[in-house]
């Protein structure tokens, strides 16, 4: 029986648990078909940096970054730009930009990546209307 035939005996729920076995599980040569390698694109790790300021006139505004859920960026101040750097994997990302202390509801944010990031979606990297408590999301790619 050749390994097309043993995965077309299966059910759907059957095949997606084997091809889940064939990226994720450890492989052995018991299995009646080869196990793939993992893409080398979703080994490599990457540096991305990450930055946020207050553009407007009067620097009253702090904004925080979260980054797949981790909160990777908060300054304790109003800032003109603050920045940090982390590792990361290649691939897919989602980044929520918050408001965090809006004293005038005039969130004038502005928000940049490192080169090997490309936005995939979301609101303007630079506004004034990011309010206290607003949060906006961004789709980001690692390259």
């Amino acid at each position: 029986m050749t390994a097309m035939q043993v995965v077309r005996t299966l059910s759907p729920r059957q095949r997606w648990c084997a091809l889940l076995n064939r990226f994720f599980a450890h492989c052995d040569s018991k299995k009646p078909y080869p196990c793939l390698p993992l893409p080398k694109r979703l080994l490599r790790i990457v540096p991305v940096t990450v930055w946020v300021g207050d553009w407007g006139g009067d620097v009253d505004d702090i904004f925080e970054v979260r980054f797949d859920g981790r909160v990777v960026l908060h300054p304790p101040a109003p800032v003109t730009k603050a920045t940090t750097t982390f590792d990361t994997y290649a691939g897919s990302h989602v980044v929520h930009l918050t408001g965090v202390l809006v004293p005038d509801d005039i969130g004038t944010f502005q928000m940049g990546f490192s080169p090997n990031v490309k936005v995939v979606s979301g609101p303007l990297l630079k506004g004034l209307n990011l309010g206290q408590g607003v949060t906006f999301t961004y789709h980001v790619l690692v390259d």
